[in-house]
């Protein structure tokens, strides 16, 4: 495989990102993680095709928190009043993830 050399990225419970950030690169690294996991002789159950699909259709949903974190730590900027605004932003953008989702996997 010609894919750049990745390492894993563990969650941390302290960390708001952490959990977007592994699951972002678990789908980066699918298709060299499933080569190798096939050529284990005691591997672990791997995920299923709807597991990838959760996580894959987490990620939309993870992004904002991502974004408002970041925005959110700045040292070079006033950040108070941008808290408003990106509440509301990712108000709305999570109510109509979760309307999709709930619709894809619900009905």
């Amino acid at each position: 495989m010609n894919v750049p050399e990745l390492k894993f990225k563990q969650d941390v419970s302290t960390r708001w990102n952490s959990s977007f950030i592994m699951l972002e690169r678990l789908i980066q690294i699918k298709p060299p993680l499933s080569a190798a996991i096939t050529f284990l002789p005691h591997a672990p159950n791997f995920l299923t095709a709807l597991e990838w699909e959760l996580i894959s259709d987490c990620l939309p949903l993870l992004k904002p928190f991502e974004i408002m974190t970041i925005e959110l730590s700045g040292e070079n900027y006033p950040t108070l009043s941008i808290v408003i605004l990106l509440n509301t932003r990712t108000s709305v953008y999570t109510e109509k993830q979760n309307d999709y989702n709930s619709s894809r996997y619900f009905t």
